[in-house]
């Protein structure tokens, strides 16, 4: 059998090696940014519990940054100084901290925050879990997976249709 043009695609699919590393790293940043702006929305979103009160996720919304590297792309609550409190908005807490953990307080049935999420959620944790990961991100890529999966789809079958096409990345 005989395939013309069969040496051109398989120089092209070897090119492609480092075109798909390109896009690989464009699509992690793309993912990451528009991560971000779905989670900041989702954060910005939530409801306070009294009236004219935001959440301790919606006063947080600007801590979240998305980042996008060559292998990654990941959402990060980075506290700043309007946001000192956003790590505890989004990953909760242990116990009571502050003028709340006095010992008159220690009766109290309200929460000082949300529970804490617990360290294990990573890799090991599947991304599609709501009962795992950090309030209101996790169930943000929950939402968003098809777009998400989208993103990097046409990212790779950009690289790959060139390729077979038998052009150079």
């Amino acid at each position: 059998m005989r395939v013309e043009g069969a040496a051109e695609i398989d120089a092209a699919l070897k090119d492609s090696r480092k075109a798909i590393l390109r896009e690989q790293r464009k699509a992690n940043r793309l993912v990451a940014k528009k991560a971000e702006g779905w989670a900041r929305a989702d954060a910005a979103a939530t409801g306070g519990g009294k009236k004219g009160r935001r959440s301790q996720q919606a006063a947080s919304a600007n801590a979240i940054k998305g980042r996008g590297t060559a292998t990654s792309a990941r959402l990060q609550v980075v506290p700043g100084a309007r946001t000192p409190f956003a790590a505890v908005a989004f990953w909760g807490m242990t116990k009571r901290t502050g003028f709340y953990a006095r010992d008159r307080y220690r009766a109290s049935t309200t929460p000082q925050s949300q529970r804490w999420v617990g360290d294990d959620w990573g890799p090991a944790v599947q991304a599609g879990d709501r009962s795992a990961g950090p309030y209101v991100i996790a169930d943000t890529i929950i939402d968003h997976r098809t777009e998400i999966d989208t993103i990097y789809f046409d990212a790779h079958a950009g690289v790959v249709e060139r390729a077979l096409k038998g052009e150079s990345a």
